[in-house]
């Protein structure tokens, strides 16, 4: 399958917000370096680098992610999760793709065999949606076609994601990983990351 790898990040300053109460701007600035570096060389690591594009309206996300040689978006205003992983879905899929991965940057035990095995996962006419730990939020999705459906990223964004999957006449598979369902929201998770700059 022709697959591209979507990888949204707001912004390497500001990303992160809910962790400024234990952790400085610039210790946030540095953990998202670090998890936008981590998610590059990952997803490099299983696919073309042509193939994985960074989505962002910040020029720093966008200028650090080209040193990984992906490609690169701007992400149109007003900005969104949603509005941005659908306008990356609409560009790979004139580029001739025939399925994408949506990937949450802050995946810090992400492996590339999780990304393998959402890649292998994704069929024709379905979604693969990899929850989070606690089975509400969705850490990374697989649909071919790019835009089979609507993203519906927010509060209980799994079971919408399921939903919307239903809705569109999709097949749907589960995908549950370590590496996919641990990511970094709140100062608990931070301590069990360890994070190190």
């Amino acid at each position: 399958m022709n697959t591209r790898v979507l990888i949204p990040m707001r912004s390497l300053s500001n990303g992160k917000r809910r962790l400024a109460s234990v952790l400085s701007d610039e210790r946030r600035q540095q953990l998202n370096e670090s998890f936008l570096d981590h998610t590059l060389r990952v997803a490099t690591s299983v696919f073309a680098a042509k193939d994985c594009i960074v989505i962002s309206p910040a020029e720093d996300v966008l200028s650090r992610a080209a040193g990984f040689g992906v490609q690169t978006l701007l992400e149109a205003t007003p900005p969104s999760l949603n509005g941005a992983l659908a306008q990356g879905a609409a560009w790979a899929r004139a580029q001739g793709a025939d399925g994408v991965i949506a990937l949450s940057c802050d995946l810090p035990w992400l492996s590339a065999m999780d990304l393998e095995a959402l890649a292998q996962a994704l069929l024709p006419a379905t979604v693969v949606l990899a929850p989070d730990k606690q089975g509400q939020g969705t850490n990374a999705m697989a649909m071919s076609p790019p835009e089979a459906m609507a993203y519906a990223y927010g509060p209980d964004s799994c079971a919408r994601h399921v939903a919307a999957a239903a809705g569109a006449g999709l097949a749907l598979r589960m995908l549950a990983r370590p590496g996919l369902e641990r990511d970094i929201d709140t100062p608990d998770d931070l301590k069990a990351y360890d994070f190190q700059a």
